[in-house]
């Protein structure tokens, strides 16, 4: 399957049909969790990608949930130190007598931290272990992405097709083994259905407001 994107995934989660086989438009109305933050970015300058941590707490139990989000075919620079030579220093020339002026100064050559010119527009800039990066901001229409959370809806909903469709961060959750047939599956298709719990889709709200994606 190919890579999707997070535009892509949420707005399958939404066609997801509930219990009564109508269209779950309830996922469109998530409650928040009522503290939230962003962990960590780390960037992967070899692989050109991005992997970005967010614990959200929990709504109705006392839980905390951790949620991934990995971005695909990113644009990461890191910043160097390099010598840089400073202009001259023009001085008026002290006559000394008339056939030796005196010479101008020249500074030395000193190491200083050069920042990249980017646009804070379309750029942001992180420090991960003692150095600093410049990243263009994500784009949420086309890059791909693979994503994962710890809470239960993603554990039941979406662990399995996002893992057979090749989205899901990390690898295969435990399987559950169910100890009801009375109540159906919280997936009927996991090839057609793949999506986001509502840490992750908050997750996606979270990079928009903190200037992290397009």
């Amino acid at each position: 399957m190919a890579r999707l994107t997070l535009e892509q995934i949420w707005i399958n989660a939404t066609t997801l049909p509930d219990a009564k086989g109508n269209p779950a438009v309830w996922r469109r109305n998530y409650s928040q969790s009522p503290k939230r933050q962003i962990n960590q970015i780390v960037p992967f300058l070899g692989t050109k990608t991005v992997l970005i941590s967010a614990s959200f707490w929990g709504l109705t139990e006392k839980s905390v949930h951790l949620s991934n989000i990995l971005f695909m075919g990113c644009e990461i620079v890191e910043e160097t130190e390099e010598p840089v030579q400073e202009p001259e220093e023009t001085q008026e020339p002290t006559i000394i007598d008339a056939e030796k002026p005196k010479i101008p100064v020249r500074k030395p050559i000193v190491n200083t931290n050069i920042n990249p010119s980017y646009d804070p527009n379309t750029h942001f800039r992180i420090q991960y272990q003692n150095k600093f990066y410049w990243i263009k901001k994500f784009d949420m229409k086309r890059q791909p992405v693979l994503v994962r959370c710890s809470c239960s809806d993603y554990y039941f909903t979406w662990s399995w097709s996002n893992l057979i469709n090749q989205i899901q961060f990390g690898g295969r959750f435990k399987p559950y083994v169910r100890k009801t047939k009375t109540h159906a599956p919280r997936n009927p298709d996991p090839r057609k259905y793949w999506g986001l719990c509502k840490h992750l889709a908050q997750f996606a709200s979270m990079l928009q407001n903190n200037a992290l994606s397009l």
